[in-house]
């Protein structure tokens, strides 16, 4: 008693040990049960042999008072056991009421602080217990004391029981609902998901590339066994695309023939990407089809949409152009009001032509069934015919596009991923339909549906419908959370930039999977990262167990940088919490790399001669192995035109290009040869290939485009000679029979009466060409009847005949004027022309000591009249030794073949030793040295099976004497040939060679005065515009000259040395660095206020590894502008700078440009799906990682493989309500009552009481 009051009491000792417990002091109570429990059961713990003493001794008593009836049954254990599961449920139902938190008490609380607890621990429960045991304890009955105390703690425990339902105790009880969380699902609706990329032609039939197929029959047991099942996928895809375009075409779709492939880098796993493509084209197209067919009552003639569209387009490109050419005209600083005037005519025409396409589309669908009835319905709005018209636009163009004959776009695809009935998302494993009799598509799982759901309309355009009197069939119900308390089970957004034209400020946007059917993507940009972020910011602790992203993963955004970091921030997050959505991403977009094939650029001259041959050195950017066709288009890119050939190879047009070590950008070199035959200025278009290749990453930038004049009109050429020397009797019945040339000579030793030499190969060219009374001469009358020359006494007369080259040969200068030798001077300096100085044994050059003359001569002039080459040993024969320069130059040129140029000149073997070719050299030559380092020698003498030196070298040895010298001034051009026995290479070959090499000469002379300007330096970027924070790749490269890059490096030496100095990494060699300077020449004048001008700067390019001369290197424009671009110190590239722009960063073209698919990032934002360690296949795949000892995998799959998706269906058990239950309909507490009275009836009946 004592214990209890020390129990019960408030703020008691015990009381404050035990508050930590609990308010009630849960533990208290089983104290005192346990208390309670050993002093009851104290009997029951003396030794056996008392007990059964103590029986025996109550038998004979018994006995002797002649009971039969006694007991004689030994009860021991058994009640000790019986005893002891009493008080432990004394214990329980003590303890049982606190189970439930809100136990409430109607008549009397027993557990209320102070009195209440005090009457039940003090009053109460003392008195039943004693009320029980004295009942048992004063019966004079022969009882086992172990039964007495059984019988007593039973009725005890009852009482007390019914001691607490008479206190009337109840409880509440939650009304509780296993609700589904929702699932989110983000589409992607950028340009890059649109029409820009189309990436599956999964409707083309494929083969396999012959150079593919030779590599694996090649290679290893492994390579022939791969190529087998290569071969028999192919068969197989093959034969499914003939079966899925002709079941297309029997649903009456205007499925074009799609063109055949020829895969050259094809893994088997592209083969099931492209067959669940097709399965997907063709539900789509089915469904689709089939809800605009139920819309318009009857079928749209599509082909007649298409050729519509097509005339549209058409039609905004030329209005384009024909803005662009006002925009031009109006900056002239006169503009040409007529032409105005019809450019403006032009573009009203074309609005025109636009406004009644549109309104034939608008017809086409005024027609269906719905646009009628939505018309004649009385109370419809023109917005509500709008939107239906726009819906059925959407449909339209998203049926077209998913049977392009090229394959579907992305946004094809991701759309039709959560459409109902789609079977190719049936999740692999999962069945989860009504009574587990079907597997359910990815949407009916994600909307919680039973059973597979059909197609829908949108609920405005259905009401439109139904309002109007169409008679539609019901709308399939879709599955929804309770009503006013949480959003729908299924949330679909579409992200991409914000509509800022039309309001939007969200990069995500919600709408119905119903509505996807009639939108096309376009959003400027890719916001992946920005989306992300808005949607876990309100959706994160919602009850969301999906978020579904379907996406390209290309992050286009200006900010793509600082949301990349909150994204992260965001993952990290979820991690840390239990309830947190788990996030899944789907690639929308080839699952591998796309690879790089890129027109770099074109080199070529600027303006060319008609008929004569132009070379376009094309540079190709790649990253693969293809087989690449080149093909060349005039004026525009549909004009397809032949050309000569790549290489030096007639009729070759396809090229194999491979990658660099290790799959690394590789920059190959190919040169196209071909023959202008139109005059005038032109573009030519190449293209590599005429359609993007399978794994390509972009067409675009397959095509470049060069501007080239083409001068039409012959070149006119000037031959003045003392004598008639081999050389010039070859020379000038070569050249007056050259329908190229319009060609006259004039010889100082011609008899007199004999006509001069001039071009004969028609009469119009004798009217044009008369033969010359004097070397230097005006035409009278030319191209007339009875034309004439005279003698010019005025340079303007003599000008008047427009020469382009003149040729001196060995002429005694006494013969010239002074104003003459002026006039020459004149002529090439200031006038573009060409000279060609022909070295004869008598005068050319040594007497040539006039100024006027040295200056536009490229040799020393030593003034040895009558001496030089005396001492030439003409008994032996020499030869022309090509020197590096002169082997990329065109006058040496005979044979396109490099090959064939050596067997024909000759060749330098090991040791620098001169092999003779087959043409035959010359025994005399005149010894001459360049006149300045401006000069280019491109032949010296050599000697066969003697060693030829194209340098001075360090040990005294001389270079070789110079024999063919050419320079360039700012106006014209000069050039030496210091023999006149080039006639000798007629032996074996007639005039062919000898006239090659005089042709090229004139050409070389003439392409100053014909503006058609050879390039020796080619400083070129890898695009021609950029966006600020772009780098701008710089290339350049000297064309075969060594000359010329020791005259740059010369002028450069300063900048060169300071390179050395300031970076100790920089390697000293020669030929390995090159300095060129950019500027800003639109840029802003306050960057250039100070100390440091940011509007212009220098870059050092580096060599090129493999390429002699090439040169490269990068730089990060600081602002936008135009920027100009020249070799530091060089005139040429200077005077005519490259130029490149550099604009505000756009998005949208960073959209229409990075649009290959980042499985990357999607992985990054996906979440991590932990992998059991003894799940081997799973953690040997290669997304795979370790962090913290657990291996994490992202939830990514690439869209073929969506059906592994298996999204989070997880549910949550909500209260819908609470009910109040008393403590007497408690089952529990009802069961325990009974099992009491009936315990201490059985044990009454066992020891024979009443």
């Amino acid at each position: 008693m004592a214990y209890a009051w020390l129990l019960a009491a408030n703020d008691g000792p015990l009381d404050r040990i035990l508050h930590p417990f609990g308010e009630l002091g849960f533990l208290r109570w089983v104290l005192f049960a346990v208390f309670f429990l050993l002093w009851a059961a104290y009997p029951l713990l003396y030794r056996k042999r008392y007990l059964r003493a103590e029986t025996e001794a109550m038998e004979r008593a018994s006995a002797a008072a002649g009971d039969i009836g006694a007991v004689r049954v030994h009860l021991g254990f058994g009640w000790l056991a019986l005893g002891i599961a009493g008080f432990a449920l004394l214990a329980f139902l003590i303890v049982y009421p606190y189970a439930y938190s809100d136990l409430s008490w109607k008549l009397f609380d027993p557990f209320e602080e102070r009195t209440n607890r005090t009457i039940t621990f003090i009053a109460v429960l003392p008195g039943i217990i004693g009320l029980a045991a004295l009942s048992y304890a004063l019966n004079r009955k022969p009882i086992p004391n172990p039964a007495r105390l059984v019988l007593a703690g039973t009725r005890a425990l009852g009482l007390i029981l019914l001691f607490f339902m008479i206190c009337m105790p109840y409880t509440t009880k939650d009304a509780t609902a296993e609700r589904p969380y929702r699932s989110i699902v983000m589409i992607d609706d950028s340009l890059s998901m649109g029409d820009t990329v189309r990436e599956f032609a999964v409707l083309s039939s494929v083969t396999l590339a012959p150079a593919l197929v030779s590599q694996l029959q090649d290679g290893s047991e492994a390579d022939r066994q791969l190529l087998d099942k290569l071969r028999e996928a192919a068969q197989k895809d093959s034969e499914q695309v003939a079966a899925y375009v002709e079941d297309m075409r029997r649903l009456n779709l205007p499925l074009d023939e799609p063109p055949a492939i020829e895969l050259s880098d094809v893994l088997v796993e592209d083969f099931e990407m492209r067959a669940f493509g097709r399965s997907l084209i063709m539900t789509r197209a089915k469904r689709l089809k089939q809800k605009l067919d139920l819309l318009l009552g009857s079928e749209l003639n599509l082909r007649t949409w298409m050729a519509s569209e097509e005339r549209i387009v058409k039609a905004q490109e030329n209005l384009r152009n024909k803005l662009d050419e006002i925009a031009a005209e109006q900056q002239q600083q006169t503009p040409n009001q007529a032409r105005l005037r019809v450019l403006n005519d032009d573009v009203e025409k074309i609005r025109a032509e636009l406004d009644a396409e549109r309104e034939g589309f608008a017809r086409m669908l005024d027609n269906g069934l719905i646009m009628r009835a939505v018309r004649t319905k009385k109370d419809t709005t023109p917005r509500e015919q709008e939107r239906v018209r726009n819906a059925l636009t959407g449909i339209v163009r998203n049926l077209l596009s998913t049977i392009d004959p090229r394959g579907p776009t992305r946004w094809d695809v991701a759309a039709e991923l959560v459409q109902p009935g789609n079977e190719l998302t049936i999740q692999r494993g999962k069945n989860r339909g009504a009574n587990g009799a079907t597997e359910l598509p990815l949407l009916d799982l994600l909307r919680r549906h039973a059973e597979r759901q059909g197609d829908r309309l949108p609920d405005d355009i259905y009401a439109l419908g139904r309002e109007a009197g169409m008679k539609l069939p019901d709308q399939p119900k879709v599955a929804q959370a309770t009503p006013g308390k949480f959003k729908d089970l299924l949330t679909v957004y579409t992200f991409s930039a914000p509509d800022e034209e039309h309001g939007g400020i969200s990069v995500l946007r919600e709408t119905s999977v119903e509505e996807l059917d009639f939108l096309r993507p376009a959003g400027k940009t890719t916001q992946v990262f920005e989306a992300y972020n808005s949607l876990l910011s309100s959706e994160s602790h919602a009850e969301v167990s999906t978020i579904l992203v379907l996406s390209d993963g290309r992050d286009t955004s200006r900010e793509g940088g600082k949301e990349a970091e909150a994204a992260r921030n965001w993952k990290r997050s979820l991690r840390s919490q239990a309830d947190a959505p788990t996030v899944f991403t789907a690639g929308i977009g080839h699952p591998r790399p796309e690879r790089k094939l890129a027109l770099f650029g074109i080199t070529a001259d600027d303006e060319v001669i008609k008929d004569e041959a132009v070379d376009f050195e094309l540079k190709i950017l790649t990253d693969a192995t293809w087989d690449v066709e080149v093909i060349l288009c005039e004026d525009n890119p549909a004009n397809e035109i032949p050309y000569e050939g790549l290489d030096g190879v007639a009729g070759k047009t396809k090229l194999k290009v491979e990658p660099g070590p290790g799959g690394d950008e590789r920059l190959i070199t190919t040169r196209l040869r071909f023959v202008p035959e139109k005059g005038g200025p032109h573009q030519y278009w190449v293209k590599l290939n005429r359609r993007r290749l399978p794994g390509e990453d972009s067409y675009e930038n397959n095509i470049a485009v060069h501007n080239l004049e083409v001068i039409d009109r012959k070149i006119r050429v000037l031959l003045i000679d003392q004598r008639f020397r081999y050389e010039t009797r070859y020379m000038y019945e070569a050249m007056q029979r050259d329908k190229s040339l319009e060609f006259q000579a004039f010889i100082f030793d011609a008899d007199d009466g004999w006509a001069q030499p001039r071009s004969t190969y028609s009469d119009e060219v004798k009217l044009k060409m008369p033969p010359l009374v004097a070397p230097f001469a005006k035409i009278v009358n030319e191209g007339k009847p009875g034309s004439h020359t005279k003698t010019a006494r005025t340079k303007e007369e003599w000008f008047e005949s427009k020469y382009d080259v003149v040729i001196i040969g060995d002429l005694d200068l006494t013969k010239l004027r002074y104003d003459e030798r002026k006039w020459l001077n004149e002529f090439v300096t200031r006038r573009r022309g060409g000279v060609i100085w022909l070295a004869g044994q008598n005068h050319n050059p040594h007497d040539y000591l006039d100024p006027d003359l040295q200056e536009i001569m490229p040799v020393k002039v030593a003034g040895r009249a009558g001496e030089h080459g005396r001492d030439i040993n003409i008994g032996e024969m020499k030869f022309f030794g090509r020197t590096p320069v002169g082997k990329s130059n065109d006058i040496l040129r005979l044979h396109d073949s490099e090959q064939r140029q050596d067997e024909l000149w000759g060749r330098t073997r090991q040791g620098g030793i001169f092999e003779a070719g087959q043409l035959d050299g010359f025994y005399w030559y005149a010894k001459v040295e360049p006149k300045d380092p401006v000069c280019t020698v491109l032949a010296r003498v050599a000697h066969n099976g003697r060693k030829l030196s194209f340098y001075p070298s360090g040990d005294g040895v001389e270079a070789s004497d110079a024999l063919i010298i050419a320079r360039e001034y700012d106006s014209g051009r000069a050039l030496f040939v210091g023999t006149d026995e080039v006639w000798r290479m007629r032996r074996y070959f007639g005039d062919y060679y000898t006239y090659r090499f005089w042709q090229n000469a004139v050409r070389w002379a003439a392409t100053s005065k014909l503006k058609a300007k050879k390039q020796e330096i080619d400083l070129d970027t890898d695009q021609k515009r950029y966006v600020l924070g772009s780098p701008v790749y710089v290339y350049c490269e000297l064309i075969g000259t060594e000359t010329l890059y020791n005259q740059i490096a010369s002028r450069q030496s300063t900048e060169l040395a300071k390179i050395m100095e300031e970076s100790p990494d920089a390697e000293d060699k020669e030929g390995k660095y090159l300095v060129v300077e950019w500027k800003n020449a639109s840029g802003d004048p306050t960057m250039s206020a100070g100390a440091v001008d940011l509007n212009k700067g220098m870059l050092v390019l580096t060599r090129s590894e493999g390429r002699k001369f090439f040169y490269e290197g990068r730089m990060f424009p600081n602002s936008i502008g135009k920027y100009e671009i020249n070799i530091l110190n060089e005139p040429i590239t200077t005077k005519n700078p490259h130029i490149f722009f550099v604009q505000a960063s756009t998005e949208q073209m960073r959209e229409l440009r990075e649009y290959s698919l980042n499985a990357e990032l999607l992985k990054e934002l996906a979440s991590d799906e932990k992998i059991k360690p003894n799940d081997t296949a799973a953690a040997s795949a290669a997304d795979v990682r370790e962090e913290d000892g657990v291996l994490l995998r992202p939830r990514y799959v690439p869209f073929y493989k969506i059906s592994e998706l298996n999204p989070d269906l997880r549910t949550k058990t909500v209260i819908e309500g609470t009910e109040e239950r008393n403590a007497f309909d408690l089952l529990e507490l009802m069961i325990a009552l009974t099992c009491l009275f009936a315990a201490e009836w059985l044990v009454r009946k066992l020891v024979r009481l009443a």
